[in-house]
């Protein structure tokens, strides 16, 4: 009778969590198949073409390339027809190659796109399992489904989950290294060293997918040395440790070496001139010593140079230069569902109520590395998104499972029920505006663009969704679209104008489609002069706004 009811649990775990992986992937491929190309999916599209097709590094040396061979995949058993660069011409972004490719090249470039994104679908969808199974080892099986069900239904990994970016493959390996780096503390032995050989691999796979994994680095060989400090002498447990941290730090060098030379193994690469080789500063001339290819020394200046040039920023209504320390906490609390929020804090309560040493080494485990790369964004000057910080939802969902641990009493089943349905509805209503969601406590997605900008709410991915509004309103009056992304609208067979910011005028007694983020972060003040003392009649997306212009 136990192992019939053992049998039957299993089954109804595997039922479970099939759903909540099958209901996010059905909602991903949707939001595939809906947003047109994001701002930087042109540049990671058009890299990863160019790596898998042609080995080529210098197309797009400001991003490592394993997400873009991953996005790339496909386009090794599909044709496409690339134009031939212009060799001349030194400074040729993969931006430029990814537009070229999809929208003057003769080919279907909103379907090359859709393809793109399903091998980034399929590792979202991993990387869920990797949240069920961590959650499952720290707080039990319960424990594991509720983290899935957090993460499948959160909107802002739904949102990037399916999208040809660096952010997911970020998260996903940080997660990984992290879940293997505790079954290695757990383990001994051989096995011990090959979960810790696993793991060394994951955080080589997130260097190899963005340059921001870097600081995290230092916190997975700690984590890797704690399991040598249990016992024996002191000098010998020191050893040991640095030992186990020294060799996580080569497998991951050595895993970023062999992703180059996946794409090139002749390592032909040669500095191009948007690499900043005239920049100066103690950050850039570290990043041109450590021991990686040159590529990737090359790409990790590039960043350092542009988060120092202090880009435009926007949050709750103000705008502003360079980064705040409290632009990512303010971010989370906006764009993290308030359900999960109440499950991060139960969880929290629950494990640290317990007191014992194993709570805490299971929260130094799942904290240390996301909160080492959040402290990381807090210092940096780019203010662009909760993209860049995507692991924190990841590791807040595994944190939630904790609300579900043992022994579970009737009210607490009740509460955490009770806020997965939240969680659910919140999500449901959030669609298809998941990249511009907002938590009801900012006044929901409709109030986003008073908020926030930039990827957080308008990415240019409402450009199809725009068409037939557009079409309709038309019919009765002249009609302008300010558009914020890198796609031509007259690619999707849109014929509203774009307006021309020097004469403005025109626009009277019109209608003006504008952009979030032309607003509020990319053209701040320019439409001032016609929109002061208006509010939008609709939204198309929550990321394009429609003003009626009075003559």
């Amino acid at each position: 009778m136990l192992e019939f009811g053992q049998a039957h649990s299993r089954l109804l775990t595997r039922g479970a969590l099939a759903v909540l992986v099958v209901q996010m992937g059905v909602v991903m491929v949707m939001l595939a198949f809906g947003d047109a190309p994001t701002y930087d999916e042109p540049d990671h599209f058009g890299a990863a073409v160019e790596w898998t097709q042609y080995g080529d590094l210098r197309w797009s040396p400001d991003a490592p390339p394993l997400s873009g061979l991953l996005a790339g995949l496909p386009f090794r058993f599909i044709h496409v027809h690339v134009p031939v660069a212009d060799q001349a011409i030194p400074d040729f972004y993969a931006q430029t190659v990814g537009q070229d490719i999809l929208y003057r090249a003769g080919n279907n470039g909103q379907h090359l796109i859709e393809i793109a994104r399903m091998p980034m679908i399929a590792f979202t969808l991993l990387v869920v399992l990797v949240v069920f199974f961590f959650g499952r080892l720290l707080w039990g099986t319960a424990g594991g489904l509720l983290a899935a069900a957090v993460a499948s239904l959160d909107p802002t990994l739904i949102a990037h989950g399916h999208l040809v970016t660096t952010d997911m493959p970020l998260a996903g390996f940080m997660l990984a290294a992290s879940w293997l780096l505790y079954l290695a503390h757990m383990a001994s032995g051989r096995r011990s060293f090959w979960l810790l050989f696993a793991a060394a691999a994951c955080v080589g796979g997130a260097l190899a997918s963005k340059f921001t994994a870097l600081p995290v680095v230092p916190a997975y060989m700690l984590l890797a040395a704690v399991p040598a400090l249990r016992s024996g002498p002191l000098l010998q447990r020191l050893v040991r440790g640095v030992g186990r941290a020294a060799l996580l730090a080569v497998v991951a060098i050595s895993v970023v070496w062999l992703v180059y030379l996946m794409v090139d193994p002749s390592l032909s690469y040669t500095r191009v001139s948007s690499a900043p080789s005239g920049t100066k500063g103690l950050l850039v001339s570290i990043a041109q010593h450590v021991p990686f290819p040159a590529p990737f020394r090359d790409g990790l200046a590039t960043q350092i140079a542009l988060d120092a040039a202090k880009r435009d920023a926007f949050l709750l209504g103000h705008r502003y230069l360079g980064g705040r320390v409290n632009y990512f906490p303010l971010l989370l609390l906006i764009k993290t569902p308030l359900a999960t929020l109440a499950l991060m804090l139960l969880g929290l309560f629950m494990v640290m109520r317990r007191r014992s040493k194993e709570s805490l080494k299971r929260l130094l485990f799942l904290l240390a590395a996301p909160l080492t790369g959040l402290a990381f964004a807090m210092a940096s000057n780019t203010n662009l998104g909760i993209r860049h910080i995507l692991y924190i939802p990841l590791f807040g969902a595994v944190l939630c499972g904790a609300a579900a641990v043992q022994p579970l009493r009737l009210r607490r089943i009740v509460a955490v029920g009770y806020l997965v349905v939240f969680l659910a509805v919140s999500s449901l209503i959030a669609y298809p505006s998941d990249l511009a969601y907002v938590n009801e406590a900012f006044g929901s997605g409709s109030h986003g663009y008073r908020q926030l900008s930039d990827s957080n709410i308008d990415w240019g991915q409402d450009l199809i969704r725009a068409k037939p509004a557009l079409a309709k309103l038309a019919r009765t009056q002249p009609v302008w679209l300010a558009y914020f992304g890198t796609v031509p609208p007259s690619a999707y067979g849109i014929k509203a104008r774009a307006p021309d910011p020097n004469n403005l005028q025109e626009l009277r007694g019109g209608i003006l489609a504008i952009s979030v983020s032309l607003i509020n972060t990319w053209q701040p003040g320019t439409y001032d002069a016609i929109l002061t003392g208006l509010t939008p009649f609709a939204q198309i997306g929550h990321s394009i706004l429609l003003y009626r212009i009075p003559t």
